[in-house]
């Protein structure tokens, strides 16, 4: 697997504990980017409102604007960042551990 450009996908259905709900405790909008430091960096709730917004609403189809109210709603609540990935992703995991 490169890290630099490949998806990871996680299947979780028998493999690992899952749980039904957890609290959202920040958002965070990964940017890989072999160029930039590994680091977290405040964005506005409006930043982080575009970046959810668009995939999730489309995966949420006959929701439109309740769904929108509710991103709104989280983006408000929770700090929203950006994760700046840059080698290997170790470094990331160890910042999103920190951040919870």
């Amino acid at each position: 697997m490169r890290y630099d450009r490949d998806k990871a996908v996680i299947l979780g259905t028998g493999h690992l504990p899952m749980l039904p709900a957890a609290p959202v405790r920040a958002i965070v909008l990964p940017s890989v980017d072999p160029d930039c430091a590994t680091g977290l960096e405040p964005v506005s709730a409006a930043k982080a409102l575009f970046a959810i917004a668009p995939s999730s609403i489309f995966q949420l189809s006959g929701t439109g604007g309740e769904a929108m109210d509710a991103f709104r709603a989280l983006v408000d609540t929770v700090p929203a960042y950006k994760l700046g990935i840059s080698g290997h992703p170790n470094a990331a995991a160890a910042l999103l551990k920190d951040l919870l």
